[in-house]
């Protein structure tokens, strides 16, 4: 039951460096988006540009450290770091390509925190290999009625980031579960690391309650400061290598019920809800990609597509037909629309799938005479969310940015 951050803590702050050097496995940052006069944010994703060199790369994980100030930081989130590619099939893969691969890797600045219903506070989830249904939260336990504390850990379902129990520590081997009761208690406890960079495990101060409801995990907007994301990557024979990229971060100010789609390769940027997933990529058999997001419940989905080989808006119009074509749409209203700055034609149609459900959705073609770039940006929503996915598609139209694609 050892937390993910206890390896990484080892690993980082102990003999990670003479490992990367010794081993074949290596890890670099090559660029940071931001600076403390240009910081990045929820709008605007910092992104971290890292060479990756190997064979058999079996995992990539980010650590979030926070900078509380100048000589404590302390550890705040863990996570994979994967290519998040669905192929033509369905099947999704997480590709680490052998040899040397240089990537970009966006973090939206989103934080877990976890909350009684009464009080809250940002807590370090980590994750066991041979649990796949739950997160876990150290901290102490307290039984209200006999007032024992124990160190334990808060189990988190990862379906719906409730709180589903605890593994309690008894003794000095002894793990058991519980169900708390109302009344009972949960402190969780913060990874801190000093300026010698040496770690210790203290209490957060903020005491959470049971009640009759589960606590709530949800993610949000991370405070301002500086962040350093530390990538620690493993190969299969037990290499490891370690990078840290200094990140800045300002979200004080922003609509926080917004966060940024970012990519470098596609050349384009805007603004879609807080509380949809993160940028995922769909590779198709003709090579092309797509990149797209949901809804919480996935069953609307907003999608960006590049357009090669194009020199005007007619060219990038051309394209849609094949769009509706790969669904079988009745084609709709066609009208001028404006894409950020740049002007676009948008075509709405309807499609049922292969379960019956029926769909509306809308499709914009937009050329970009500076960059030489085609889009196709699209949603489609189930028809009875077809009108709140029409809000969100005019906010995505109103904030899109286009830039030059980097290769």
């Amino acid at each position: 039951m050892l937390p993910a951050w206890q390896s990484f803590m080892d690993r980082f702050y102990g003999t990670a460096t003479e490992t990367s050097h010794a081993s074949k496995l290596e890890l670099k940052i090559t660029e940071v988006s931001t600076t403390p006069e240009n910081p990045g944010s929820l709008h605007d994703t910092p992104v971290i540009s890292y060479s990756l060199e190997g064979t058999n790369v079996v995992d990539l994980t980010a650590n979030v450290v926070y900078q509380l100030n100048a000589t404590t930081h302390v550890v705040i989130d863990q996570f994979p770091v994967t290519s998040n590619i669905t192929t033509e099939d369905g099947s999704e893969v997480d590709e680490f390509p052998d040899g040397k691969s240089d990537n970009d890797f966006y973090w939206n600045s989103k934080l877990p925190e976890l909350s009684d219903g009464k009080q809250s506070l940002l807590v370090l989830m980590t994750y066991n290999p041979k649990d796949e249904q739950h997160g876990f939260i150290r901290g102490t336990y307290t039984n209200r009625q006999s007032g024992k504390a124990n160190q334990a850990y808060l189990l988190i379902d990862v379906d719906s980031y409730e709180s589903a129990g605890l593994w309690v520590t008894q003794g000095t081997s002894t793990v058991a579960q519980v169900e708390p009761r109302p009344g009972d208690t949960f402190e969780p406890a913060y990874v801190i690391l000093d300026e010698k960079g040496e770690a210790s495990l203290v209490g957060s101060g903020t005491v959470l309650k049971f009640h009759s409801k589960p606590m709530q995990l949800t993610n949000v907007a991370g405070p301002d400061g500086k962040y350093s994301i530390v990538l620690h990557a493993e190969d299969a024979a037990g290499h490891d290598a370690v990078a840290v990229a200094e990140v800045d971060i300002k979200n004080d100010g922003l609509d926080l019920t917004l966060q940024g789609f970012k990519d470098l390769g596609f050349g384009i940027s805007f603004l879609y809800p807080f509380d949809w997933t993160d940028v995922q990529r769909y590779d198709r058999q003709d090579g092309s990609a797509e990149l797209y997001v949901n809804d919480e419940d996935e069953e609307v989905t907003l999608s960006a597509i590049n357009v090669e080989k194009v020199t005007s808006l007619e060219d990038v119009e051309a394209a849609v037909e094949g769009e509706l074509d790969r669904v079988q749409a009745t084609a709709g209203h066609t009208a001028d629309v404006t894409v950020g700055e740049d002007k676009g034609r948008s075509t709405a149609y309807t499609f049922t799938d292969e379960d019956g459900v029926h769909y509306t959705g809308k499709i914009v073609a937009v050329y970009i005479a500076e960059t030489k770039q085609g889009y196709l940006l699209k949603i489609e929503a189930p028809t009875e969310q077809a009108e709140a996915a029409e809000k969100v598609f005019d906010q995505v139209l109103e904030s899109s940015q286009f830039f030059v694609p980097v290769e």
